[in-house]
C-alpha cells in the first residue's frame, strides 16, 4: 500500500496473493506439526524466537485471512500461475475439510464450483503433461520452466532402472485399489486376469503406475523387490535433460479435488443426494461405471465414506494429499 505509483486494485491483489500463499504454507505446517509459531510481521533477529501458537489458532487465522482476501483476486489468472479466487477458496475449503467443519467445507467447495470457470480436463491420461498443464481444471498451479538455471520442477523425474528401490515406491495395495472396467474390485470382477493384472482396469491405473523398466515395459509390474513405480508427472526418456529441471507444473489444487472435497464433506454429514453426481462426474472422464450401476443407491454413511475414500485415493495418487487425508 505504500507504493505510490501502484493502483489500489493492484495493491489489494498483491496482498491477497501473499495471504493465500501464507495460508497455504501454514496449512501444511499446522497439519504436519500441529502447534507452530505464527509470524505475521517482518522480523529482526532480536524478535526471531517466537512462541508457538496452537493448531486451532493457526487454522482460525488461515480461515479469517482467506475469507477476507479472496474477493480481491480475479476469477481467472491474468498470467498463468498467478492466484485466483478459486485458489483462495480451494485452500479455504481444504482447510475446513481437514478441520472437520463439514458444512463450511461443502459450502466453500460449492463456491468454487459456482465461479463457473473451472471444469474437468477431458483426458486424464494427458492431464499431467507440460503440453496440457494450462487448462480450466488447474485451479492452483505451482508453475515451473526448465532450462533457466534451476527454475524447473525437481519432483518430476524420469523414473527408470537407475533408481534405487526405496525411491518413490508405489504400494501394492494402491494397485489393488483400482477397479476393473466393470466397476468391481479385482477380487470380485470376472474381468480380472491375474496373469495380466493391468488389463481391463480403471484407466487411471496406467496413468499413475508403471514398471521399473518404463517405457520399455509400461505395464505396472513389480520389480524383484516387489515394488511398483509412479508414472504420474514422470518424464519421458527422450527429454532426459529435463530430469529434476522439468517444465511440468505441479497442481496444488485442481477441480477434481474440489468435487471430492464436497463429496467427502457431504458424506461426513450423512447426506447422499449429491454425492453420486459428484463421483459420477469424475468417473465419466475415464469411462468408469456410475455409482448407481455398481455400488447402488441408498448407501449408508459408512458406504458413502468408503466410496469417497476410494475415489480420492485413485484420482489423486502421488499428489501429496493422502497423508493429510
Amino acid at each position: 500500500p505504500q507504493i505510490e505509483d501502484l493502483s489500489e486494485e493492484d495493491s489489494k491483489k498483491i496482498i491477497a496473493e501473499a495471504k493465500v500463499l501464507r495460508a497455504t504454507m501454514y496449512n501444511f505446517l499446522a497439519m504436519t506439526y500441529a502447534d507452530v509459531p505464527l509470524i505475521t510481521e517482518p522480523q529482526d533477529l532480536i524478535d526471531a524466537n517466537v512462541a508457538k501458537s496452537t493448531k486451532a489458532e493457526i487454522m482460525s487465522f488461515i480461515i479469517t485471512d482467506l475469507g477476507s482476501c479472496y474477493s480481491d483476486l480475479p476469477d481467472t489468472p491474468e498470467n498463468w500461475g498467478r492466484l485466483t479466487q478459486g485458489a483462495a477458496l480451494g485452500i479455504l475449503a481444504r482447510t475446513y475439510l481437514y478441520n472437520e467443519d463439514w458444512s463450511l467445507a461443502a459450502n466453500t467447495a460449492q463456491r468454487v464450483i459456482d465461479l463457473g470457470v473451472h471444469s474437468l480436463f477431458a483426458d486424464y491420461n494427458t492431464l499431467f503433461t507440460p503440453e496440457n498443464e494450462q487448462n480450466s481444471e488447474i485451479i492452483f498451479p505451482v508453475a515451473f520452466a526448465n532450462g533457466l538455471g534451476g527454475e524447473g520442477g525437481q519432483w518430476m523425474r524420469y523414473y527408470s532402472s537407475r533408481l534405487y528401490p526405496h525411491y518413490m515406491p508405489a504400494l501394492p495395495n494402491l494397485i489393488e485399489e483400482y477397479y476393473c472396467t466393470d466397476g468391481l474390485s479385482t477380487s470380485t470382477s470376472p474381468l480380472f486376469d491375474s496373469a495380466e493384472p493391468w488389463k481391463n482396469r480403471d484407466p487411471r491405473l496406467l496413468t499413475t503406475i508403471t514398471s521399473r523398466d518404463w517405457p520399455n515395459n509400461p505395464a505396472p509390474t513389480q520389480d524383484k523387490a516387489g515394488i511398483y513405480y509412479p508414472i504420474k508427472y514422470a518424464l519421458a526418456p527422450e527429454i532426459w535433460e529435463q530430469n529434476s529441471d522439468s517444465p511440468q507444473d505441479y497442481y496444488l489444487i485442481r477441480y477434481a479435488h474440489i468435487l471430492l472435497i464436497k463429496a467427502e464433506a457431504l458424506a461426513q454429514q450423512g447426506a447422499d443426494g449429491e454425492i453420486y453426481a459428484l463421483i459420477n462426474e469424475i468417473r465419466d472422464r475415464v469411462s468408469m461405471p456410475h455409482v448407481e450401476d455398481v455400488e447402488g443407491v441408498g448407501l449408508s454413511q459408512g458406504e458413502l465414506l468408503d466410496l469417497v475414500k476410494h475415489e480420492r485415493r485413485i484420482e489423486t495418487a502421488f499428489e501429496f494429499l493422502r497423508y493429510f487425508d
